[in-house]
C-alpha cells in the first residue's frame, strides 16, 4: 500500500470512525438523505461498484441492495472494520484496503464507482481538508487519463457518482475509453 496523502489525515479518519454515522442523525440533513436513498440504488442497479472511500458502509449498504457487486475500499482499517460489521443481506459486498490515490492496487473491473461517504466529511484542518482531499482523487481519476485508477478499474461507459452535500447536487458521468 502506498503512503497515504497525510498521516494526520489518515489518523484523523481512524480516531474519527465511531462517529462518522453521527452525521445522518443531522435533523436538517434528513430530507437530503431520503432523497438519496431513493436515488441511489437505481443508478447502482446490477452494477459492479468499486466504492471509494466508503467509510463505515452508511452509502455501502444502500448501493448494495441493487448491485451485483460492490467492492468497498478506504485506507483506515478502523472504518473499513465498522463497514465490514454492517448486515448486507444480498452478501454482494467485499472490502479491500485502498488508498484513493493508489485505486490500481483493487484487483477487478467495475462498471460504476461511488465516493458517497467522502462528501459527508468534515475537515480537520484548512490546508488540507478530508472532503476535497477525496474530491480531489475522484475528480482527478474522472479528468485525466484512460491510466488513471478509476478508469483503469472501469469498463468503457462506465459510470461514476461523485457524492453529493444536497441530493439536488448529485453528479454522474460515464467514463469513456
Amino acid at each position: 500500500m502506498t503512503e497515504p496523502v497525510s498521516n494526520v489525515l489518515a489518523d484523523y479518519y481512524e480516531r474519527r470512525a465511531p462517529h462518522y454515522d453521527d452525521v445522518y442523525a443531522v435533523p436538517e440533513r434528513q430530507a437530503d438523505l431520503e432523497r438519496l436513498r431513493e436515488l441511489i440504488p437505481a443508478l447502482f442497479a446490477g452494477r459492479d461498484v468499486l466504492e471509494v472511500a466508503a467509510g463505515t458502509g452508511y452509502w455501502t449498504h444502500v448501493i448494495s441492495a441493487t448491485a451485483r457487486t460492490v467492492c468497498a475500499t478506504d485506507y483506515n482499517p478502523g472504518p473499513l472494520a465498522v463497514a465490514a460489521s454492517r448486515a448486507y443481506p444480498r452478501h454482494n459486498v467485499r472490502f479491500d484496503r485502498a488508498d484513493a490515490f493508489a485505486l490500481d492496487q483493487v484487483s477487478d473491473t467495475f462498471n460504476a464507482a461511488s465516493r458517497a461517504a467522502a462528501a459527508l466529511s468534515s475537515a480537520p484542518t484548512r490546508r488540507e481538508t478530508p472532503t476535497s482531499v477525496a474530491s480531489c482523487a475522484m475528480g482527478r481519476a474522472m479528468r485525466s487519463s484512460r491510466t488513471s485508477p478509476v478508469q483503469a478499474s472501469l469498463v468503457p461507459q462506465g459510470s461514476v457518482m461523485v457524492g453529493p452535500l444536497k441530493s439536488s447536487s448529485l453528479t454522474t458521468t460515464g467514463c469513456s475509453p
